[in-house]
């Protein structure tokens, strides 16, 4: 068996449940935060169903560098649990991988739960949990 590539983490937000999962599948609010890096411009697409379609294009100002992420929605337990699936379009070879979260009610504080599961490398596994704790850090700061 090969070397476990997923990653699990999990944050303490300052904000009410309904608020912090409403971050990640509305469109406004993932503007906000959903890229590591604050001077990127970011573009979405969301359908936020079982079955509906996600994209974002990260764009870096000064390099004029694009990351571009895509997935489906596989399940979504408003405010509880959300999973969906997570390609880059920009790597190649970048199989689909899953991302699953899970928003636990801590009285008017909500822990969220990140497991990103069959990253394809140890390296892309290092990339995406740098990236994972920027977007965390941002979305603290978002709600």
């Amino acid at each position: 068996m090969g070397e476990d590539t997923s990653l699990k983490m999990t944050r303490v937000f300052n904000a009410p449940r309904d608020l912090v999962f409403k971050a990640w599948v509305e469109v406004e609010q993932m503007k906000r935060w959903f890229c590591p890096y604050d001077h990127w411009a970011l573009e979405i697409t969301n359908d936020p169903r079982v079955g509906g379609a996600y994209r974002i294009v990260m764009k870096n100002p000064d390099t004029k560098e694009n990351h571009i992420v895509r997935g489906v929605y596989r399940e979504i337990r408003a405010p509880e649990r959300l999973i969906f699936t997570w390609q880059s379009e920009i790597i190649a070879g970048f199989p689909e991988t899953l991302v699953t979260l899970e928003f636990r009610d801590l009285g008017g504080k909500t822990e969220l739960t990140l497991t990103h599961e069959a990253l394809p490398t140890p390296e892309l596994l290092d990339k995406h949990t740098h990236g994972w704790n920027l977007c965390l850090a941002r979305l603290a700061k978002a709600v």
